[in-house]
């Protein structure tokens, strides 16, 4: 029984660490996009304000 929760544990801990890193991975990808974006309208990395 004992190995039984281990076991539940264990794929409940991994699903959770796939979710959380999937969830990373989404928001780095939105602050590139939104860097890129302020980069393309000459707002950031421009010498003009």
């Amino acid at each position: 029984m004992v190995d039984d929760l281990k076991t539940l544990v264990r794929g409940a801990h991994l699903r959770a660490r796939l979710k959380v890193n999937t969830e990373m991975i989404r928001m780095y990808r939105e602050i590139g996009r939104t860097i890129l974006e302020r980069q393309e309208q000459g707002g950031w990395g421009s010498s003009t304000p």
